[in-house]
């Protein structure tokens, strides 16, 4: 992959779409000097590609989640942030809402509806 190609696929780039690919545009080394990249401070690491674009061609779950905690105890080695903080979320809803699900890494929004009989705002 070149620097200049883009580690986004079309079901990636918003926040409503799968998240296969979220360590992709911040570790990857192939964004590390592409300018305006989420990979600012240019990290580049041959071990932690390997497992990023080995989490992002595993579908299995459970083989997935070894591949990204393998991935974020190389983060903790290397330490390429010093990370303070993670937030809690807290995810609230209105009954309404049909198919709201909330899945470990947030709600995918466009998987869930109101029915029009019960719309409150509409455009």
């Amino acid at each position: 992959m070149s620097a200049k190609q883009s580690l986004h696929t079309p079901s990636t780039q918003n926040s409503s779409s799968s998240h296969l690919d979220s360590h992709a545009p911040l570790w990857h080394s192939s964004q590390a000097t592409v300018e305006d990249s989420s990979n600012h401070i240019g990290f580049a690491n041959e071990e932690a590609d390997r497992l990023i674009e080995a989490g992002r061609r595993e579908f299995d779950r459970e083989k997935r989640i070894q591949i990204y905690h393998r991935f974020h105890r190389l983060l903790h080695e290397l330490q390429p942030y010093t990370f303070l903080v993670e937030r809690d979320e807290l995810i609230t809803q209105d009954k309404r809402f049909q198919n709201a699900k909330v899945y470990p890494l947030g709600m995918y929004m466009d998987t869930f509806w109101v029915p029009l009989a019960q719309q409150k705002y509409r455009n």
